[in-house]
This record gives C-alpha cells, structure tokens and sequence, in this order.
C-alpha cells in the first residue's frame, strides 16, 4: 500500500517557505552563519582550542529568522501560555497550519476524521534554558517545555482525535515518526496523518558537549562524503506533511506531492561506541525495504544521504548503500546531502531531505552537493558505483514512475530509511472560465494581518496571466477556514478583484466588503423543500452563468436519463415545461437535481452544512448533502419512487379542516374511524 504527500510546509535557514527553500538548493546556496548574540553570551562559551573545558570551538550554525514571531489568538492561546511555551511548539503550530492550507484541508474538516500526529524532535534547549531561573515559572511551564507536548499541542490545538506522539531517536527522529504515520495508515488505525520535525538552537549546552566530542565541524562547513569532511554544522528549522493513503487520496482527489513507497527502521545493536554507525546494520535496513519489497534499484534516480561530512559516518553509509544498490545498478547511483546547503537540523534533518528530493523529482533537476573538494578517500565509489553529485542533474522522464531513496541514522544507532516517488498523473485542474459567477474571499484574524493577506494577493495577481489569476482567486476560497476579519468582492473578471483589493488597500470606495464576522460563528443548515416548491424557471439563469453548477446539474441529467428516457438539462429550458411539473417523475427529479447541484456550488466554495433537513423529495437531498448517499444512489431512489406516486395519482383524496380535539372526535366517531387510528392522529396534531 502506498502513502501520498498532499501537503507540506517548512522553515529552513535562509527559507521562509518550500519554494524559498528550492531557490537555495537551486542555485547552490549555502545558508550557514552563525548563531545570532541574541541568543546567549556567545564570547563565555567560546574558546579557539578544541576540548576545552566549558567551551565550543565554533558557533557556525543554520539559523531561521524571528523564533519568537509568534499570535497565540490564532491558535486559541493566551499570551502568558505562549510566553512560556518552547518555541519548537510555535513553529509546529504554524508550520501545521500551512501544510493544512497546502493540502486543500480546512482545520475544522479535520475533526470528522481519525488524524495522528507523530512528530521528531530531541531538543529541550528552551526548558534548560528556563530552568536556570526556576522563579521564572509559570504553570504553563511544563506543558510549554517537554517533549510529549509539542505533538500533544498540534491534537489539542486542531482537535485531533488520533494518536499523538513525539518520537525522539536523534538525527533520525522524523523519519521514524514518518514510519511510524504510514504504518498506523496501512493499518486502518488513521484517515490521515500530521508528520513533523523541529529544532531550535537557544542554548549554549549542546554546543559544548558536542565540540568536547569533536562532532562539530571546526570551519563551519558540511563537507558530505568529502575527504576534509571533519565534523558538522548544527542547524535549526522544521518541516510538517500532511499524508493520506492512495486510495483515499485519490478518492478526495488530493493533489500529490510525492508517494511513499516504502520505509524502514532498525538499530545498529552493539558497536565499539553508542555513537559510531554499523555499516552491516544500514545495509541489513536496506535489503529490507528494496529486496523485501521487490524494488527495482535501476528505478531509483538518485539517494539524498544523510551525509554529515565526518570521516567515520560517511563511509558507512556510502558502503551499505553501494552495496545494497549501487553495485546492481547498471549506471552509478547518484548520491548527495541537503546538508551542505543548511547544515545540519538534528531531529528534521530526515524531512528536510524528504523535501530535497521531492523537488528534484517534481522539477527533473538534482540540485548540486557542495563543498566538494576531493572526494572522500576512504571511500571506494568506483566499486561500489556509487558517486557524489556535485553539479545540477538533469533527471530524465521515465516510462515507470521514477523513485528516491532517503537515509536518516541517529547518533544512538537507529537507522531510518524511505522511499519515494512520483506521483500518480492526473489530469490539471480546469482554469474557471471568465464567465463563472465565484466570489473571492481573504480572511484573517486581525485587521492587521487581512491587509497582509489582501497585500500578498495583490502581488501574485498584479503580473498573472488571466489564467493564473482566476486559479489564484477561485483556490482563494478553497483551502482555507474562514476567520474574524473578511473581506469579499464578487469576481466577475479578474482585473476587477485586484481593482477591489488595490482599493481596500488605499482606503478608497470599493465594490467589495470587509467585516468582522461575530467571534462564536453560529452552525449552518441546509433546509430541502420537497414536492410542490418547483416552478418552471427554476435553476436556469444558474445553469446559464455558473459553470460549476452547470457541470453538477449536467452530472445528475445524465443519470437520471437512464431512469428517464428524458435529459432534464434539456427539460429545464423546455416550453412546456410548467406543465409538464404536474408530472411527479419530471418535478421530484428536477427540484432534486438543482438542490443537490445547489448544494455542491455551496461546498465547493467552502460553505457546509452542520446539520441538514428535508421535506419530501427534499429529504433525499439532504441525504446527498449530508455523503449518506452517493448521487447514484439518490438519482435511483428519486427516480424510482417519482415512478411509484406517479402510477396512483389522482387516486387520493384530502380534506382540511379547523375544529378543537373534542370537535374531531365528535366527527370521527360519527364516521366509525377506529379509536386507535383516531389516537395517532391526534399525537400527530399535538
């Protein structure tokens, strides 16, 4: 069974999101800097004499902007619980929250699934660092500074019902908790999962205890699989996925990123030191999950290592992977590491090379490895046709989707490894035509943060084509929960939305409308009527100027014409068709057609029902809203039952009447209606 990236988000040095990210692979950027003096008194833990006690030798570090930038209001906090939350928590939460928009899920859809939360994180910097001051607590000190909370948080925040863990095998944290999700997706157990990892650097420890190691690299620079490679560079940043079965991704029609074929977990056991790797345990991890699960190794297109750049780790690696592949390759097996672009992320770093491969698959380039001076030579890449990608690769189209191999070992000895692919081709999504009658709609929490909004939209429409630009304002809709402050303006033509935003912006009369929705939004519902509310006319100006509509009626004509023998896209314009109404088996799947289509139009702009009712005919509507029929099913029963009133009409008789219960029971008795029957009708009444 297969799993499918439908969205992602993250935060890198030097990338604020996934595409700043590409432009930094893309370009051969490296981001590393060194950690900010804002941090902590960086010249106390210092010394330029490695093994010094109660010092580091380097501070270079991958550093990502504003770690405090943070509005509990969005996420229903408190700014005295936020205050003394680890920041690992407030990244996740935002980071969660633009997966979620990436893959076309609204936050509130969510509590009618079983979603799990499994997250990668080690660090608890932010606790060491407030435990130095004990009197600086607060009771939300421990739900704000253990390791539990920070995928507890992403459940309770969101409420998310299925199981929430943090995982922490060092390096390789987020790809076992990746392992962990699609396990727990394979089984049943979840609809979808939240995959995470983060780390932030604000404590001067670490930095300590891994120089005493000699684990850092003492000129500030990842050198992976090269023969200079002496250490590496501690970087902060986080990564979220959003993932779902294929089956059901397809089913929802999710956008797909990538699909994960396989991945794998094991330990290294019992080596000369906790921290030195076992080539023989990686290369076990492999033949598991490429032999086990018959993968053609000729398919994989390149492997993102994990590639630290220290002279024992990167020769293991190389080893187990040539080995295992490389060596039943008939071309050598490209190999690199992210890590030379950002350093090293610890507990994400795993993502984070889900995230480079994943672009090189999707825009059929592998970006370079860089600092690459000589190749490291205790490494014999010729024999284990394995070698170093050192320039931009071009990756060719293939007949069969072509896959990429991550690897991810922690410094305790557990080994990750995952397996992805290209996505399953499906057709684009249609470009809304000028003519369908959309509304654009941007909300935000603040007044403050709507103008953001209405100002990142201007941008991206002000050099759109027409094209683009009505895909950027009928998605604006789509993928996100309405919030406080709003701002709408009917989109007839794209240029006249961006003369509705650059208006708002200027403070000058505009035909659209902005406000501030009530904070306790009440639910919504659908009503149906049933037999009786139709009248000739009825949906055809929508017909006319609605595509969508158009496209959901033109579904239901064509099945209900196996019924029929009639299309009712063709009855709705018909001449006769107000007498034709008279007819059960016309009116009931009419009325039934344009309210189910009705409805469609509503929830593809975002707008669903909490709860729906329905008269008649109307209450097979509602049950097509509420997905408790498919429409073929609905079409059926409408069908069906139009059939059956229609061979006994004008057989029946009705009567109405206004008298008191004594008065009626006066006159049931004089006709000799039972007094069981007449019982039931007065509870009816009553």
């Amino acid at each position: 069974m297969t799993i499918e990236v439908i969205g992602r988000a993250c935060v890198a040095p030097g990338a604020n999101s996934i595409l700043e990210l590409k432009a930094i692979l893309e370009d051969g950027l490296c981001t590393v800097t060194q950690v900010p003096d804002d941090r902590w008194e960086l010249a106390r833990f210092w010394h330029p004499v490695p093994g010094t006690p109660g010092k580091a030798y380097t501070f270079a570090a991958g550093i990502i902007d504003n770690i405090y930038d943070f509005d509990p209001a969005v996420f229903g906090l408190s700014q005295r619980e936020a205050m003394q939350m680890d920041p690992q928590q407030r990244v996740l939460l935002t980071l969660v929250w633009k997966a979620l928009e990436d893959a076309n899920l609204p936050a509130a859809s969510l509590s009618q699934e079983k979603v799990g939360v499994y997250i990668g994180a080690s660090s608890l910097e932010s606790g060491n660092l407030s435990s130095e001051d004990p009197a600086s607590g607060s009771p939300y000190f421990m739900t704000g500074n253990t390791l539990s909370i920070v995928s507890n948080r992403i459940s309770h925040v969101f409420g998310l019902n299925g199981p929430s863990m943090t995982i922490d095998t060092a390096c390789s944290s987020s790809l076992v908790a990746l392992d962990q999700a699609t396990r727990a997706l394979e089984r049943g157990d979840i609809d979808t999962a939240i995959v995470g990892g983060v780390n932030i650097l604000v404590h001067p420890l670490s930095f300590v205890g891994f120089a005493q190691a000699r684990m850092l690299s003492p000129e500030g620079l990842c050198r992976a699989y090269d023969t200079n490679g002496h250490g590496y560079v501690r970087s902060e940043g986080g990564v979220v996925f959003v993932l779902r079965r294929s089956d059901k991704a397809r089913r929802e029609k999710d956008r797909s990123h990538a699909r994960i074929h396989a991945t794998g977990v094991n330990s290294s056991g019992r080596t000369n030191g906790i921290s030195l790797p076992s080539r023989e345990a990686q290369a076990d991890l492999l033949n598991s999950i490429y032999a086990g699960n018959g993968i053609d190794v000729n398919r994989v297109a390149f492997i993102e290592g994990h590639g630290t750049g220290t002279r024992v780790g990167d020769p293991a690696e190389v080893w187990a992977i040539g080995s295992v592949i490389g060596q039943k390759r008939r071309a050598p097996l490209p190999i690199g590491s992210i890590k030379s672009n950002i350093g090293h992320t610890e507990p994400v770093s795993g993502l984070f090379g889900i995230v480079k491969a994943m672009l090189a698959l999707e825009h059929n380039l592998l970006p370079p490895t860089l600092h690459i001076e000589k190749t490291n030579e205790d490494i014999d890449f010729a024999g284990l046709n394995v070698r170093v990608n050192t320039s931009p690769l071009k990756l060719l189209p293939a007949r069969e989707p072509r896959l990429a191999g991550v690897n991810s070992f922690g410094f305790g000895g557990t080994n990750a490894h995952v397996v992805i692919g290209d996505p399953e081709d499906v057709p684009a999504a249609e470009t809304p035509a000028k003519s369908d009658n959309i509304l654009f709609f941007a909300s935000a929490h603040s007044q403050s943060a709507l103008t953001s909004l209405l100002e990142g939209y201007k941008s991206a429409l002000t050099p759109a084509s027409g094209a683009k630009a009505r895909q950027i304002i009928s998605a604006a809709t789509a993928n996100r929960d309405p919030m406080r402050h709003r701002f709408a303006v009917e989109a007839r033509d794209e240029q006249g939305v961006l003369r509705a935003i650059k208006a708002q912006l200027a403070g000058e009369t505009t035909d659209g409308e902005r406000g501030e929705a009530p904070s306790h939004a009440g639910k919504t519902a659908f009503v149906f009527a049933g037999n009786g509310a139709q009248w000739a006319g009825m949906g055809a100006e929508a017909y006319r100027e609605n595509r969508h509509f158009r496209q959901c009626f033109q579904s239901f004509s064509a099945l209900f014409e196996y019924h029929l023998g009639e299309k009712l896209s063709d009855l709705l314009f018909a001449e006769n068709l107000g007498e034709r109404l008279i007819d059960t088996k016309i009116a009931q799947p009419l009325l039934f057609a344009v309210q189910a289509s009705l409805s469609d139009c509503l929830a593809a702009q975002g707008i669903r029902p909490d709860v729906v009712f329905g008269h008649s005919v109307g209450e097979l509507a509602a049950a097509y809203a509420a997905k408790a029929l498919t429409a073929a099913e609905a079409v059926a029963i409408v069908a069906k039952r139009s059939k059956a009133q229609d061979l006994f009409a004008g057989q029946g008789k009705m009567a109405a009447v206004v008298m008191n219960e004594e008065a009626a029971r006066s006159f049931a008795r004089a006709q000799g209606l039972e007094t069981s029957a007449l019982r039931r009708s007065m509870r009816r009444i009553r």
